[in-house]
């Protein structure tokens, strides 16, 4: 047997497949909507391949950053049309805390911005950085570099990623995630079904008084952006009314966590605004506990951007 005719030509044929699998995955990021597999969550790579795309054609001079509380509850048509943003660019995914989002702007181009908001509930503040990712790779993809490593480690994904693009509506895919030319995604109140057991469901909550740890990311993602010049906006979304009164403790804990908030922002002076406090909602712009459907999202969007075009005021004034 001719095995060294027989090892060259299995050799050959590997070399082969890899290549041809290779050449698949590079085509399939670049010409379709399915992205590339940094980490553990589709949604979260869907909007780091979004990100790149939308960078890459123009400049931003506001961020805005989170978990759903700002992918579904901010609409940035709202702030462009208003006179404190010109480019918004929605960086939120499903789940991100605050050690994620600020993981995500050090290796973002931040030159150009000016503001970050980070639309946010108690329950984002807390968790260390869960999902996992090669820092250099990510950082070196939002450049429009080469990410040759993670190219080919995505070849083991090939199987998922045909499953989940053909599948129906293309789930898991920027196109099935609907996001707007910004980057949100607003939930239209016609026809939506409500999850009975979110719209009366509380998160988890600390029950020992809180402190200074319980806000750290938080903190170092306002240190990290102060010492680039950007202003950081801290925005608590609208919870239900009813829900927070039929628990003493949990109402309790979060009018305590809203004022410990409010005294931050002023010894590290960032913005906050207590949209819960100041819009008051009634259930009907509610699509759970804490969600908003189109029309909070643009109510709260405008009360951010009032109160934004406020500060500036008085900071002209203050000159």
């Amino acid at each position: 047997m001719d095995y060294a005719g027989w090892l060259k030509a299995w050799f050959g044929y590997a070399v082969g497949f890899v290549a041809a699998a290779f050449l698949l995955v590079v085509g399939l990021e670049h010409y379709t909507d399915m992205p590339l597999r940094f980490t553990k969550s589709v949604s979260y790579d869907v909007k780091i391949k979004f990100a790149r795309e939308q960078l890459e054609e123009k400049s931003f001079d506001t961020f805005i950053v989170g978990s759903s509380m700002a992918l579904n509850n901010i609409d940035s048509a709202v702030l462009e049309s208003s006179h404190v943003s010109q480019h918004v660019l929605n960086l939120s995914s499903w789940g991100l805390a605050a050690s994620e989002v600020l993981q995500f702007l050090q290796m973002v181009d931040l030159s150009d911005v000016r503001r970050v908001i980070y639309s946010s509930q108690y329950f984002d503040y807390q968790g260390e950085v869960d999902k996992v990712l090669d820092e250099r790779e990510l950082a070196r993809y939002m450049k429009g570099q080469w990410v040759l490593k993670t190219y080919f480690q995505n070849i083991a994904r090939l199987p998922e990623s045909f499953m989940r693009y053909f599948e129906e509506d293309h789930q898991g895919t920027q196109r099935y995630l609907k996001f707007d030319e910004h980057g949100d995604v607003n939930f239209v109140r016609e026809g939506f079904k409500i999850n009975k057991h979110k719209w009366e469901e509380i998160p988890p909550f600390p029950k020992t008084p809180l402190d200074d740890s319980y806000f750290k990311h938080l903190l170092a993602l306002n240190d990290y952006l102060k010492d680039r010049g950007i202003e950081l906006v801290v925005i608590t979304n609208p919870f239900r009314q009813e829900l927070i009164e039929s628990d003493e403790e949990f109402q309790s804990f979060f009018h305590t966590h809203t004022d410990y908030l409010k005294r931050l922002s002023k010894v590290q002076r960032f913005v906050y605004i207590n949209a819960h406090a100041e819009l008051n909602f009634d259930d009907t712009y509610f699509v759970d506990a804490y969600h908003l459907d189109e029309t909070g999202a643009q109510r709260l969007t405008q009360l951010v951007a009032d109160r934004l075009e406020l500060v500036r005021f008085s900071r002209v004034q203050d000159l």
